[in-house]
């Protein structure tokens, strides 16, 4: 689970929470040298049941996943 970053939370409600639903590795970026690489992460909010995708830098992990590995 995650949850916005404030730098894009709406300013007059608190921060959604969300489930993370994919991952694609080291894609953000790939096309500005300027920018490093990082990972998008699809997010299903739960306060509206849609899903985005958004670098990993703009959440925050709430939750780990527990696996049985």
């Amino acid at each position: 689970m995650v949850r916005e970053s404030p730098i894009i939370a709406l300013p007059d409600e608190s921060p959604m929470v969300g489930i993370v639903t994919f991952i694609d590795r080291q894609v953000f970026g790939a096309h500005s040298p300027k920018v490093r690489y990082e990972d998008m992460i699809g997010v299903l909010w739960l306060a509206t049941g849609v899903t985005e995708a958004l670098p990993a830098s703009l959440l925050i992990l709430v939750q780990k996943a527990e696996t049985d590995k």
